[in-house]
């Protein structure tokens, strides 16, 4: 016969740890909770702000029924790429013409606005803190969504010099960061460069990826003359010739 005392005992010994894992549980989703809320962008005095204007495509064709996103965001340590994008403060789907108004939750930093499009993943277009401080309402006239190019450069030696020369090329790539200027977005950071040996006995001939609409700037020193050449990007495969 079993004793009721043990058999008492034994019960709340199987219901003290049965509440001490439910508690621990509780506990954890707690502290989760607590981290997640002290790590997401904090939102100023339930602020918000109007963000309105017309979504186009690299042509300059409407985009219609695409989904933009207001997203919380920090900068990167390197300078002229995109930052990390965080929390969700907004969002909307445009209108037939591609135009597009909305309201966003406002942080304490910068927002960037991602437009969930195959041509142009996860990219960030910043807007500044200090614009919504001297207007609470963002307008964008000409939302420009940028596609990519590939653009072959061809040096050809016209001159008949023997030697070496360094060629420096800046131009737009995926995730260089684009900041709203006025009312549009432009790169206010210079994109960095690359570096490449023209006339040095391999092939002369550079294939780059990049964005358009945008420029790629091509300098390089020849017999101490600084040339400089700049092409406007305005379709998806481009190519120039340069001769030296």
């Amino acid at each position: 016969m079993i004793n009721p005392i043990l058999h008492l005992e034994l019960g709340f010994f199987i219901y003290f740890n049965m509440m001490k894992k439910q508690i621990n549980a509780i506990l954890t989703c707690l502290v989760t909770m607590l981290l997640f809320y002290s790590c997401g962008p904090e939102i100023l005095d339930n602020r918000r702000m109007l963000i309105e204007g017309n979504l186009l495509d690299a042509q300059g064709v409407p985009i219609p029924n695409q989904e933009i996103l207001v997203r919380d965001y920090f900068e990167d340590d390197n300078p002229g790429f995109t930052g990390r994008i965080k929390g969700l403060l907004g969002e909307t789907v445009t209108n037939q013409d591609g135009s597009f108004s909305f309201i966003s939750l406002v942080t304490d930093g910068d927002v960037a606005l991602v437009v969930n499009s195959p041509n142009d993943p996860e990219r960030a277009y910043v807007i500044p803190n200090s614009r919504w401080n001297e207007n609470e309402t963002i307008n964008i006239p000409q939302f420009i969504v940028k596609e990519f190019s590939s653009v072959q450069i061809d040096f050809v030696n016209t001159s008949g010099i023997t030697s070496p020369f360094n060629v420096q090329i800046t131009y737009e790539k995926e995730f260089c960061e684009q900041e709203l200027v006025g009312d549009s977005f432009q790169t206010v950071v210079a994109c960095p460069s690359i570096d490449e040996f023209i006339n040095n006995g391999f092939s002369d001939v550079i294939t780059i990826g990049t964005l358009y609409p945008s420029t790629v700037t091509i300098e390089y020193s020849i017999n101490s003359q600084t040339v400089m050449e700049e092409f406007m990007i305005t379709s998806p495969n481009e190519s120039y010739v340069i001769n030296y």
